[in-house]
């Protein structure tokens, strides 16, 4: 037995040659992120300054705007509603949110996962039944369509995680989804992610980031192995 392998474990050996074929003697093979809106926004969005500089940049220019509730007139001219119930909300749509911060979750979620769940509950009782006194929006990688029949297709929705599960009711919830051209291939009713047309390109750049992490990991000089004159020589 060698010394070399009676010093390291077998199992420190294993992981050390899968490091450097995944980072180092990757043979060519392309390593996509998995088709997951959980993994986008973490790999994609989290951990990826290009993606998460593209969708900020949106996110800054839309803020340019500012909403404010009109109704159209008999002329034709809008006129702005100040004294309106749902001017509320363009303060705040929950007690832990303001308008701004609801548009930047509805954004990312739209962006990122291709479709956002608004939760927008209605009173049932009272001077104001039917009124929805608060909206949020929820987290679109945990949420689950509960489907139903051919005449009904979504019977619900379905919020889980590693800390809440809860279903909300059809009506309480607001689904928008960018379009999926091919839906009826996985029979889903989820919206379409810009990443999917952008996964190589964002796997790629992760790539890039996580071998120039390696090598300055690694603390070694670069050098380039080359054959001349039928002798392997090494040069800085």
């Amino acid at each position: 037995m060698r010394l070399f392998d009676w010093i390291i474990p077998n199992k420190i050996k294993q992981q050390f040659a899968k490091s450097m074929f995944q980072y180092w003697i990757s043979n060519g093979t392309v390593n996509t992120l998995e088709n997951d809106t959980g993994i986008f926004l973490d790999k994609a969005y989290r951990q990826n300054i290009s993606v998460y500089s593209i969708i900020d940049r949106i996110d800054k220019m839309r803020q340019q705007a500012c909403m404010k509730l009109y109704k159209n007139v008999k002329d034709g001219k809008p006129e702005e509603i100040k004294e309106h119930d749902l001017n509320q909300f363009l303060f705040r749509v929950n007690p832990e949110t303001s308008f701004n911060d609801f548009i930047t979750q509805f954004l990312i979620y739209r962006l990122i996962c291709g479709e956002n769940f608004v939760y927008a509950p209605r009173m049932s009782s009272g001077l104001n039944a039917g009124k929805t006194p608060l909206i949020e929006v929820l987290p679109a990688s945990d949420i689950d369509i509960i489907e139903g029949t051919i005449t009904e297709p979504v019977r619900g929705y379905r919020m889980f995680n590693d800390t809440i599960e809860r279903e909300f009711e059809k009506q309480d919830v607001i689904h928008q989804k960018l379009f999926d051209p091919l839906w009826y291939r996985n029979q889903t009713m989820h919206g379409l992610s810009p990443l999917v047309a952008a996964n190589k390109t964002v796997s790629k750049l992760n790539e890039i980031d996580e071998t120039q992490l390696k090598q300055l990991e690694n603390q070694g000089p670069k050098y380039a192995l080359f054959k001349k004159n039928h002798r392997h020589t090494t040069r800085n």
